[in-house]
């Protein structure tokens, strides 16, 4: 739907851990998380339903909807800034996994992508853990992950402390942790390593966990 921050094709997924999330089917990206009650779509329902919904609960952490993997010549490359489509993205829909959970899936060039999103306790303020994971026919060379962007990045081993307000830590098939400046922002990189599949191609498993 019409989602504020997500898009015009956002599609919006509140689970029963009361952690929430929007992703942005057009950027192919996660746009934002948050806390508490999912969103009153009653606008919607209503008229023409014209106009963005916002979330409903709060402690909402919004998140530059930019699509997280990209084929660089060198760690010093500008990401890419132009329509995902024309750097080789395309958006796969979703299936349910288990308790219903939505996997978004989607293309990478030749990359196959599973993206899950699982909070992990019914606890208020519920960390979410995000699970990547990548297969293809052949090893990739070059490809890296963008973890984020931010205002400000403090590297604390594999936890970064995210504008001095939330943390996010990284882990799974990764290389070393890239931080360089992008305009009056800052960026993390992690290179890609691939596992090679008995049979056949390669797959990788990258893990995030936003606590905020």
């Amino acid at each position: 739907n019409f989602i504020e921050g997500a898009g015009s094709r956002g599609i919006g997924v509140g689970y029963p851990e009361k952690a929430n999330l929007a992703f942005d089917a057009n950027q192919v990206s996660i746009a934002m998380l948050w806390h508490g009650s999912f969103m009153d779509a009653s606008k919607h329902w209503n008229g023409r339903g014209q106009g963005y919904q916002p979330p409903l609960g709060d402690n909402v952490l919004r998140l530059e909807p930019r699509p997280i993997l990209a084929v660089l010549e060198d760690a010093n490359q500008t990401w890419p800034t132009g329509p995902p489509r024309e750097s080789g993205y395309r958006f796969r829909g979703y299936r349910l996994g288990e308790k219903l959970k939505p996997v978004f899936l989607y293309q990478y060039q030749d990359v196959q992508v599973e993206d899950f999103f699982d909070p992990t306790s019914d606890k208020d303020f519920t960390p979410v853990k995000r699970i990547v994971r990548l297969s293809s026919k052949t090893e990739v060379e070059g490809l890296w992950l963008r973890v984020i962007v931010a205002d400000s990045l403090e590297p604390k081993g594999d936890i970064l402390i995210v504008d001095n307000d939330w943390q996010l830590t990284v882990s799974g098939d990764v290389g070393q942790q890239f931080v360089r400046k992008a305009g009056n922002r800052t960026e993390v990189l992690v290179p890609v390593t691939w596992k090679k599949v008995p049979g056949g191609g390669y797959r990788a498993e990258i893990t995030e966990l936003f606590e905020w």
